[in-house]
């Protein structure tokens, strides 16, 4: 059976597909999309900013930098382990790690900051989907899986201000057929202004086209401006973003995370760029400071979930264990 390239890329959808069909509400509403390749690219790892609706470039606090805004590692200061699984529709499942490594310990004569390198690799497995011929009739069954890994930098100019890279190879794979491309982000953070306002401008899938089955078609290049509060002496973030994808429309994501305690926290998202179900997400995360292992001393041990439904498909379950290294 010959596998045409088109039907392949709607593979990388399957997030918002069925047993398998496609979704005639995200064709009829984003008909420009399928334009693209790569779209596990848009797939947003991280279970935190998940819960926050995908508001998260001009946070980045955290080892989701690298997908979100890697200007944001610039201030990061523990080395940082993440560890996550989601569950998606039918057999669809991502399995996720993601590390920084501060380079506090490196020093030149002339540069005393010598910035965070970080990384991550995303895993994500479709499980085994009907194949069909050209009459539509079944004709057994085959395999789908994408990898992506990355590589990402951040340094800070000034207290307030920074700049981080991310380099990514991404592996497609369908039955016997494989494409392989990479994708460039350049991301900025402003941060702290009046103390409580950052703002994050990135440039997401940068890159040249990946060919598959013949076919070459653009990645799904986007571009995001971000805003972030922190307030109540940061036991409260509000954050919103602008998304301008090139294929696609303008959308926006709006989060919210809430320290009820200083181990409880209530995340809140919503994202205008829903085709299946309210938009809406939620979670919690769990973290516990200064957390000593008889054989490691953690900065912090937190556990994260996300609870993103999507209508009629169900429900996506996000977990995640963050580990960050050493106690000061």
């Amino acid at each position: 059976m010959r596998l045409r390239a088109k039907t392949i890329l709607v593979l990388a959808l399957l997030l918002l597909t069925a047993n398998g069909q496609r979704s005639t509400i995200f064709a009829a509403s984003h008909s420009r999309s399928g334009e693209n390749s790569a779209q596990v690219l848009e797939l947003k790892t991280g279970t935190r900013p998940a819960a926050m609706g995908g508001a998260f470039v001009a946070i980045s606090d955290d080892s989701n930098a690298v997908t979100y805004n890697p200007a944001g590692l610039a201030y990061l200061t523990k080395t940082e382990l993440q560890l996550s699984q989601n569950k998606y529709f039918s057999e669809v499942t991502s399995n996720y790690i993601g590390w920084v490594y501060p380079l506090d310990e490196m020093h030149a004569r002339n540069i005393s900051d010598m910035g965070t390198l970080a990384g991550n690799v995303n895993l994500v497995d479709y499980g085994k989907i009907a194949s069909r011929d050209n009459s539509g009739n079944a004709s057994g069954e085959f395999g789908a899986k994408d990898r992506v890994i990355s590589l990402a930098y951040g340094k800070a100019f000034t207290t307030n201000f920074s700049v981080g890279f991310i380099g990514r190879q991404v592996v497609q794979e369908i039955a016997a057929t494989k494409a392989r491309g990479y994708s460039f982000d350049a991301g900025f953070l402003f941060s702290n202004i009046m103390d409580t306002l950052n703002i994050g401008i990135v440039a997401q899938n940068l890159g040249d086209k990946i060919t598959f089955d013949k076919e070459a078609n653009p990645l799904p290049t986007n571009y995001v401006i971000g805003t972030a509060l922190n307030l109540f002496t940061n036991r409260l973030i509000v954050a919103a973003d602008l998304n301008k994808p090139v294929n696609e429309y303008y959308h926006w994501n709006f989060g919210s995370e809430f320290w009820l305690t200083n181990v409880l926290a209530l995340r809140l998202g919503y994202d205008t760029k829903h085709d299946i179900g309210n938009g809406l997400s939620t979670g919690i995360g769990l973290s516990l400071q200064d957390f000593e292992f008889s054989f490691v001393p953690l900065s912090e041990l937190a556990i994260n979930y996300a609870y993103v439904p999507r209508g009629d498909l169900g429900v996506i379950h996000q977990i995640e264990l963050v580990l960050k290294i050493g106690i000061e």
